[in-house]
């Protein structure tokens, strides 16, 4: 089984710059991407209980009902930003594919 991106942020930096080649793309576009904001010490990583880390490698998928209510938590956010107009609907953002703008 090939390394992934949450067992490399578990790793060492030493081991880290040594397993670095072993992520796949996708594996690396996850650290830039869905993980970039996450960072442990060395320390934190020292002090991690094996469940810890388990929960930490295998997270808890969302169910429909969270999917949809963080949607449209995020539908909604952008709208107060202006990256959507006022009188766009949570079904029209959903039906063009959740863009980021309204272009």
């Amino acid at each position: 089984m090939a390394l992934t991106a949450r067992e490399w942020l578990l790793l060492p930096k030493d081991e880290q710059r040594e397993r670095g080649e072993e992520l796949s793309s996708e594996e690396c576009r996850k650290l830039r991407m869905e993980l970039s904001e996450i960072y442990f010490t060395e320390e934190e990583k020292r002090q991690m209980t094996e469940e810890q880390k388990y929960n930490f490698t295998h997270p808890k998928e969302m169910t429909l009902e969270e999917k949809e209510k963080r949607a449209k938590t995020d539908f909604e956010r952008m709208k107060q930003w202006g990256l959507l107009p006022e009188e766009a609907t949570y079904e029209e953002w959903m039906l063009r594919g959740c863009p980021l703008n309204w272009d």
